[in-house]
């Protein structure tokens, strides 16, 4: 297993109107969040397109931005646009830490979590990403707010992203996670099939921390197969592997 260096994304929102101006401009309820509590929220535009996704933690004077750390600079930017007469203060405290690899990711995906420029973008809004705990529908205005409630109010999205296993797959080589000779190679954009009809594709996969002949990976799925119990198959490139949704993300 390898090790890489990997900047955590950090903002620091401080000043008299910090907990007014994210409660307006993010998707979630962040009046109520009390010293010592964090809360996953959106930044959204006004379309309801993802700018960014976070965890909003609460200090005694200040709140923390926990994010990606590609989303840093284009967050920091949004925000500020959003300040008019705010009394708010941003300040980027970004730092680094080793991360293993590629466990981590492996992990990472085993955990559902959708990774940006991965699994979802600025193309993608939240009810697809399965960051619906990130959205408050009770909270009022927002920006993206009325797209979203029209979508929650008739039925939804035509895509969610979902956690598959596949089945009945040699171990990787030497023992490693790697992409080795002989090794099956699961990559984004492999298509997700169900009696020859392509119902999604494969956003992230990797071999399986935990049972280590399973490919686990991320997805979209089309609306009406995200519960669904039928026997799926993923189209790689030069074979194709039997899988099936293992749990929402």
């Amino acid at each position: 297993m390898t090790s890489r260096e990997q900047r955590q994304g950090l903002i620091e929102v401080a000043g008299a109107d910090a907990r007014n101006f994210l409660h307006r401009v993010l998707s979630q309820d962040i009046k109520s969040l009390r010293q010592g509590q964090k809360i996953l929220a959106c930044l959204l535009d006004s379309s309801a397109r993802i700018i960014s996704v976070m965890t909003v933690c609460a200090f005694e004077n200040h709140f923390a931005l926990e994010l990606d750390i590609k989303l840093k600079d284009k967050t920091l930017g949004a925000l500020e646009q959003f300040i008019i007469s705010d009394d708010v203060k941003l300040v980027d405290r970004s730092s680094s830490l080793l991360l293993p690899q590629p466990a981590a990711e492996a992990s990472r995906i085993e955990a559902g979590i959708p990774k940006y420029g991965v699994d979802f973008d600025e193309t993608n809004i939240p009810l697809e990403c399965r960051f619906e705990s990130a959205v408050s529908f009770s909270k009022g205005c927002f920006p993206g707010q009325e797209i979203l409630a029209r979508l929650d109010s008739r039925g939804g999205v035509s895509k969610k992203l979902v956690r598959l296993s596949l089945c009945s797959i040699p171990s990787p080589p030497y023992g490693g996670r790697g992409q080795g000779e002989g090794e099956v190679r699961v990559v984004r954009g492999d298509q997700i099939m169900t009696d020859g009809k392509e119902i999604g594709w494969i956003t992230s996969a990797a071999y399986s921390t935990k049972h280590p002949n399973q490919i686990v990976a991320l997805g979209y799925v089309k609306k009406g197969y995200w519960d669904s119990k039928a026997a799926l198959t993923i189209q790689m490139k030069t074979q194709s592997i039997s899988a099936f949704i293992s749990g929402w993300v």
